[in-house]
């Protein structure tokens, strides 16, 4: 591909370093290796939810109440230092976190058997991006999109009522506060897609938003997070 060339030049021309201590990059990143092997694996998760747990197969809350996503992919659990480069990504503007954790996801997913035709970034509300001036999971779809070659489709869903922040929130009112809060064009959206976004805890905001995208037509729904916080924290 085009990009991994362009990639590959300006890798030699600007060479990658580490965000968290300033050494040398590895594996075409922009974390050196023991950074890299210091950040938080996920051992074994729930293949619908992929929330942290000890035995193989779905975790009891995908079997009493399967959400309306088929699979998720979570690169990594939400503790230092991948909640430091979110944040930072999130609410300093540092959009070089964005290509850390877009080339994480994608160097994790080159292999996998069947790829989703798009990806969809959890929008924001017109307010919020006013505010913040970008989207952190569209900066995160892009970054991955041009890794496996998937187009992003930053214009199937709106955020069509502004809620209060997910974060800030007990677990039990998350529901009640994202219900309702997407809308769906339904013109060029994909039978299979990947929503994109950065941080799952409840999987509230994720379910409500591929229950949007179920109900518009789309026969196969995957969650990629950049990081997985366990549902009870």
């Amino acid at each position: 591909m085009v990009y991994n060339w362009t990639n590959k030049l300006l890798s030699i021309l600007y060479p990658y370093t580490c965000i968290l201590c300033s050494a040398p990059g590895y594996q075409d990143t922009d974390l050196c290796k023991p950074c890299w092997d210091e950040l938080p694996k996920i051992a074994q998760a729930c293949p619908q939810c992929a929330n942290p747990i000890n035995s193989a197969g779905l975790c009891g809350r995908c079997q009493q109440h399967p959400p309306h996503f088929q699979y998720t992919h979570a690169s990594l659990l939400y503790r230092y230092p991948v909640d430091y480069m979110i944040q930072q990504l999130k609410f300093s503007g540092k959009l070089a976190m964005a290509r850390v954790l877009g080339n994480i996801m994608a160097q994790q997913l080159q292999n996998k058997e069947t790829l989703p035709q798009q990806l969809i970034p959890v929008p924001l509300h017109p307010s919020r991006m006013q505010e913040r001036g970008f989207n952190q999971s569209y900066e995160i779809a892009k970054v991955v999109g041009q890794q496996l070659d998937i187009p992003v489709n930053d214009h199937a869903c709106i955020r069509s009522r502004d809620t209060h922040a997910q974060s800030l929130l007990k677990l039990d009112a998350r529901k009640h506060n994202i219900k309702g809060a997407f809308g769906i064009n339904r013109n060029n959206i994909a039978d299979h897609v990947a929503i994109i976004d950065d941080v799952m805890t409840s999987g509230h905001t994720l379910n409500e938003l591929a229950h949007r995208l179920s109900n518009a037509g789309v026969s196969r729904i995957e969650a990629w997070v950049c990081a997985r916080a366990h549902a009870h924290a």
